[in-house]
């Protein structure tokens, strides 16, 4: 089996890129793109193993990135990577089983969640 592939969504593209690079350095095949639509253009074709999508993105909220992504990709495993903290939006997202990453972030703490969820 190959490397598992990461879709990191981020309009953030420093951290998105730096994470990425970290990833591909510990064994992921990463994408990193700063917009929802970009994600569901490389989507069309590259179903990643792997999303790491923040909440607030400049074009659309990480929550319609999200539910089309259960609708044409549903065994890629969820992850919201934000600095938008809300209880509430945290709590709603843990019980559809989607974890929520609070920013800042150790990378390394990424990678060990990653490592769980797709052993």
């Amino acid at each position: 089996m190959g490397k598992k592939t990461v879709l990191i969504v981020d309009d953030d593209m420093k951290f998105a890129e730096n994470l990425g690079k970290y990833l591909s350095i510990v064994g992921y095949e990463v994408n990193a793109v700063g917009s929802g639509e970009s994600a569901f253009k490389l989507m069309k074709n590259n179903k990643p193993d792997i999303l790491l999508c923040d909440l607030k993105l400049s074009d659309m909220d990480g929550d319609k990135i999200i539910k089309e992504v259960k609708e044409v990709s549903p065994d890629t495993a969820l992850f919201i990577i934000s600095a938008y903290i809300d209880p509430y939006v945290e709590k709603r997202f843990l019980k559809q089983g989607i974890p929520f990453i609070k920013k800042p972030v150790l990378f390394d703490d990424v990678v060990e969640l990653l490592k769980k969820a797709m052993p």
